[in-house]
């Protein structure tokens, strides 16, 4: 379940900046 953590924090990220 890391897997999903990760794709979702991926985005979070992105569009943050």
């Amino acid at each position: 379940f890391q897997t999903t953590r990760l794709e979702f924090h991926v985005p979070s990220v992105m569009s943050l900046r």
